[in-house]
């Protein structure tokens, strides 16, 4: 099978899978600030998430399952096509990664973000994604702009040449984390919808 679908299939998929994530609307975060936002989401040492992601393409595009596990600096993120085909998984330091690629090679990567970029055809911003689904913008680049809606929760943020969208929230064992969001970056753009967020203390 495919890793892939048409990209009038995806079109299709998308408005479902869009839709059956939209929920009424965003939820409270009692009075807080984005300063004390940011020191609460920062504070989560531990986490991991699964999720539905959309690929699209200027010529193509692709769907499948997202899990993301972090334990302090210590990633371990792993992406599947549909019933299992295609995909990735990279596990390790940001400085010391170990890829794993659809045919089951394991090597470790100098450069995990080209190496993925080339085994998958798309481009994963891996530096930056662990604070984006958390809702932060990462610390170790300025960002081009950020704004926020009325209650401090991050509405868009343009970092390291990525444009993201948060469009719904959802509050997860207590936390109010992102639920959906849209990541554009050049021809790449990556739909996510979180299904579920464990937090550990």
């Amino acid at each position: 099978m495919s890793r892939f679908l048409r990209v009038s299939q995806l079109a299709v998929l998308c408005v479902f899978l869009f839709a059956c994530a939209t929920p009424g609307k965003r939820p409270s975060i009692g009075g807080e600030s984005w300063s004390q936002r940011q020191s609460e989401l920062n504070a989560l040492e531990k986490w991991s998430l699964r999720g539905r992601i959309v690929v699209t393409l200027p010529d193509d595009a692709g769907k499948g399952r997202l899990r993301w596990a972090q334990d302090k600096d210590v990633i371990e993120m792993s992406f599947r096509g549909p019933f299992g085909a295609g995909g990735f998984q990279v596990k390790g330091t940001l400085s010391n990664l170990t890829l794993t690629t659809k045919a089951g090679e394991s090597y470790l990567s100098e450069n995990p973000e080209a190496d993925l970029a080339r085994e998958l055809g798309w481009q994963v911003p891996l530096t930056s994604l662990g604070y984006w689904v958390r809702g932060l913008p990462d610390p170790s680049v300025e960002p081009d702009t950020l704004k926020l809606d009325d209650g401090a929760l991050l509405r868009e943020l343009n970092q390291s040449g990525w444009l993201i969208d948060y469009q719904t929230y959802r509050e997860f064992e207590g936390t109010v984390l992102p639920r959906k969001l849209v990541l554009t970056g050049g021809d790449v753009t990556l739909k996510l919808v979180t299904d579920r967020w464990t937090l550990t203390d």
